[in-house]
């Protein structure tokens, strides 16, 4: 019977976080996206996030947010129009809310996604 050799891993400590179900699923998600492991995305968004500075990271949440806020207004208003229902402004408050409790979280996706993986980061 073979024997079971531990690996020593070249990262040795360890960072605990907790997610709701739908982060966990976001974090799924985008992993997959890049065709990357769970850990090795959430690696990759916390080193890029660091790697960037603040108001590179403030502006590009800030551009995040505007593009959520397109999306969300234009795809409700339609939706609204076909349905022949009016557009309150309830809806564009709804949209601003999302828009900005989604932009910082956009923004680290899109510097895991664009800026150079670290090593070993699909492991």
């Amino acid at each position: 019977m073979p024997r079971l050799i531990k690996k020593t891993s070249n990262r040795p400590f360890r960072l605990t976080a907790r997610f709701t179900t739908e982060e966990q699923t976001l974090l799924i998600e985008s992993a997959k996206r890049l065709n990357m492991t769970p850990s090795g995305f959430a690696r990759e968004v916390l080193l890029s996030s660091t790697q960037a500075s603040p108001i590179e990271r403030l502006l590009l949440a800030k551009a995040c947010k505007l593009e959520a806020m397109l999306q969300l207004l234009f795809g409700g208003l339609f939706s609204q129009l076909n349905d022949r229902i009016t557009f309150e402004k309830e809806h564009f408050v709804q949209a601003l809310e999302r828009a900005e409790a989604v932009q910082f979280r956009k923004a680290d996706e899109q510097l895991a996604k664009h800026t150079t993986p670290t090593k070993d980061a699909h492991v």
